[in-house]
């Protein structure tokens, strides 16, 4: 059930949705509970472009955005991890899409940095001609007027497709 606090926290959410003045995330908006996850990062991007671009790189760069929360201006990034997989499934407990761990072919691990653009792909070397799928997830502070200490939040599934001959 959606209290009078959550529906707050989601109107400037649905204002940028209806303005198209950037892409939300279509799933992954709310965690297995039902409640809405007002940190998910969204605008997730491979090489600067959103959506499931073909890439011509072996080591993209991905980047993403941070909500502005009402009562938590201010978000401040200090750590993120992106994982990337060539599967993803749907998520037992909600339906969801999820990672594939046993396809998991980069886990940067927990990166100390304030950086939400630009953070380069790591891992093994990525095959031409295949999709992949990744998730960031980032932590930091709360941010002037908000409840302070420590904030959390997970991307939605996005993709690309390596493109190379």
């Amino acid at each position: 059930m959606m209290t009078l606090a959550r529906l707050v926290a989601v109107l400037p959410l649905l204002a940028v949705v209806a303005g198209g003045v950037s892409t939300l995330p279509s799933q992954g908006l709310f965690d297995a509970d039902g409640d809405f996850q007002r940190f998910a990062p969204y605008d997730l991007r491979c090489q600067h472009l959103a959506g499931a671009p073909a890439i011509d790189v072996r080591n993209p760069v991905f980047s993403w955005k941070l909500p502005i929360v009402d009562g938590h201006r201010g978000l401040a990034q200090e750590t993120y991890r992106i994982v990337v997989a060539s599967k993803k499934m749907a998520a037992p407990s909600d339906g969801g899409i999820v990672l594939d761990d046993a396809a998991t072919v980069w886990d940067s691990g927990k990166v100390r940095n304030d950086d939400y653009y630009n953070a380069i792909y790591g891992g093994e070397a990525l095959q031409s001609m295949t999709t992949y799928y990744w998730t960031v997830e980032w932590s930091g502070a709360g941010g002037a007027g908000g409840a302070g200490g420590a904030v959390t939040g997970k991307s939605e599934v996005g993709s690309f497709h390596v493109a190379l001959s």
